[in-house]
């Protein structure tokens, strides 16, 4: 396991100019330290080293390491690395608007489809639904759904549940409805439903045509992590760029396309 030393702000600065070889000729350091206690380091400087650092000619897509550091043989600013922060920030304001959009579209037509075919119009109603549904997948023998989804599945059910028990009505409980609960529910649907919600979602220009329920879903679900980096004001860059952050592992060339282009709609749309 590999650990840092922590580093006051002070240090942090004589870190980054001895070990990033990053400069303080436009930003001063005095500046630059005030920058870091107020941004920090994990959102200015730790999203954007493979934009700076030197790459491994012998690996692809990975950085050069020597001596269990990585090598930053090139002068840079720290301005340079501070303006990727800001610009990608600058973004979110807007991402945030479209994914609330896009959010509440999406669950209140998922619902509102669910209610319609089962004939839900009360909570014992959905108790009812949700009861049942519970029961199918505790008992499932589909050998085509892992038990870790199956697993998922049912905590989805247990917290809708809980939800269903603390609301007064079911308009409320919807509300209350995260993204996470709808992407599993939407899973749990028939392909009929599925196709039905994908097809309003379209009408509103909200999903491209054609899709998939597979890839439908999947988009939703990246949608999803791309809303809890914007919640907890982390990097889209590392987002897009790794798999795992843990390990570093990266994202193959299409994954990582994938999630630019979904980013560049989010703030477009």
């Amino acid at each position: 396991m590999t650990t840092k030393k922590s580093l006051e702000f002070e240090g942090m600065v004589k870190y980054l100019n001895t070990n990033k070889n990053i400069q303080f000729n436009i930003i001063n350091e005095l500046v630059a330290k005030t920058m870091l206690t107020v941004y920090g380091y994990n959102n200015v400087i730790a999203p954007f080293k493979f934009r700076f650092a030197d790459k491994d000619p012998e690996k692809k897509n990975k950085l050069l390491v020597l001596n269990g550091s990585h090598v930053y043989s090139k002068p840079t600013e720290f301005v340079e690395w501070f303006s990727l922060y800001n610009e990608e920030r600058m973004k979110y304001p807007k991402m945030y608007k479209n994914i609330v959009l896009i959010k509440t579209a999406y669950k209140n037509i998922l619902f509102n489809t669910i209610f319609l075919d089962g004939n839900i119009h009360s909570r014992e109603d959905m108790n009812l639904y949700l009861a049942k549904l519970n029961y199918k997948y505790t008992n499932s023998t589909n050998a085509t759904i892992s038990r870790d989804k199956i697993s998922n599945y049912l905590n989805t059910i247990k917290s809708l549940m809980e939800d269903l028990e603390n609301s007064y009505n079911i308009y409320y409980f919807v509300g209350k409805a995260g993204m996470g609960h709808c992407n599993n529910l939407f899973l749990m649907q028939s392909e009929k439903i599925q196709k039905k919600v994908i097809h309003e979602m379209q009408n509103l220009g909200l999903c491209p045509k054609p899709i998939s329920v597979v890839l439908f879903n999947k988009r939703m679900v990246m949608i999803q992590f791309v809303r809890n980096c914007i919640m907890h004001n982390d990097s889209l860059e590392v987002l897009c760029r790794y798999t795992y952050r843990k390990d570093k592992r990266f994202r193959n060339s299409s994954d990582r396309k994938e999630y630019q282009n979904l980013v560049k709609y989010l703030e477009f749309l």
